[in-house]
């Protein structure tokens, strides 16, 4: 199985690769990405060699069948906590690099087997759409059939409440018939225990909420941040910065006393409060342990910016098992 990757962040792909076909037999032909420190990180993970490279001076290589193209196209643009501007060609926005990948595809002299485009369901709003269906049409014009699914994490495994479209498109030539992703379900894959993610020794006073963060201390007050009680919600690139996840919870007897961090009544009962750690912000993003020993040495916020970026490697395994399926049934 021949893959390439483009956008390709920390490779979320591979890694569900990775851990779905055993033995793993399948090669990866090109990644691309254009941020060094994204690139390095890649690298480091996959004991790769990768450089920075822009989508718009790539091309698919010639005369080698493609089976998978992927590509999370940047997010910005199309997110509510962004600018708003969209993906239009015209715009010339981050977004609107999607369109790199149809023109790769275009050029391509053997066109991929499978091409999958994760983005934000914000990409499904009334301003959006009109770009989203233009990409579904070019695709069609180039001889593939679309379906596409708002695919929530949760339901796959990992209790982080993360909304993502998953687009996939079959080349018609290689299978002649797709289901539509309505098939695809994952929902009896219930979430896991929150706890199995959460480190249970967190003293460093980095990432506890502290008593000159009045703004912070009112929002959590304001359940505008939320307790994580058995999930997380969208673990985003700033995580020091402003917490949407939210922040946990800990017992005063287990962290050393210091008048700098703030405490909250919560239940009757005085608590510390927390940012998740770059550590398990990475395994709920569907990594190992092992993934982020290697990212390590980076700083909090770049690891944070990593797993923000990502995509959330169970719900990719679940989409390669249900395209698997699908092939072997044709």
């Amino acid at each position: 199985m021949k893959v390439v990757e483009l956008f390709g962040g920390i490779g979320a792909i591979r890694k569900a690769l990775i851990r779905t076909i055993k033995p793993p037999n399948f090669e990866i032909i090109d990644y691309v990405e254009s941020d060094k420190k994204t690139v390095n990180a890649y690298n480091a993970i996959y004991n790769d060699f990768y450089k920075p490279l822009d989508i718009r001076d790539y091309s698919l290589p010639n005369n080698i069948n493609v089976d998978l193209l992927f590509h999370g196209s940047p997010c910005q643009d199309f997110s509510c906590a962004g600018k708003n501007i969209g993906g239009s060609k015209e715009s010339k926005s981050r977004s609107s690099l999607l369109w790199e990948t149809i023109r790769i595809i275009k050029e391509a002299q053997i066109k991929p087997k499978i091409v999958i485009w994760e983005n934000v369901k914000n990409v499904l709003s009334k301003k959006h759409k009109p770009i989203f269906d233009a990409y579904i049409k070019a695709l069609n014009d180039l001889g593939y059939v679309s379906h596409y699914k708002i695919i929530n994490s949760l339901d796959c495994g990992i209790p982080q409440s993360r909304n993502r479209v998953f687009t996939v498109s079959i080349n018609k030539n290689y299978l002649k018939q797709f289901n539509n992703l309505d098939t695809f379900n994952c929902l009896n894959n219930k979430y896991k225990n929150i706890n199995d993610f959460l480190q249970p020794n967190v003293i460093n006073p980095k990432y506890f909420i502290r008593t000159n963060c009045p703004s912070m201390i009112n929002a959590i007050t304001n359940h505008k941040i939320k307790i994580i009680e058995n999930k997380v919600f969208t673990i985003t690139t700033k995580q020091m910065r402003w917490n949407n996840q939210g922040v946990v919870k800990v017992e005063i007897s287990k962290v050393p006393n210091n008048s700098n961090l703030a405490k909250m009544i919560i239940d009757n009962k005085p608590y510390y409060l927390r940012v998740i750690t770059p550590l398990e912000a990475m395994l709920l993003m569907g990594y190992d342990q092992q993934d982020y020993e290697r990212i390590k040495n980076f700083c909090d916020s770049q690891i944070y910016k990593f797993a923000g970026n990502s995509i959330v490697v169970n719900v990719l395994q679940e989409i390669i098992k249900h395209i698997f399926k699908l092939t072997k049934e044709e």
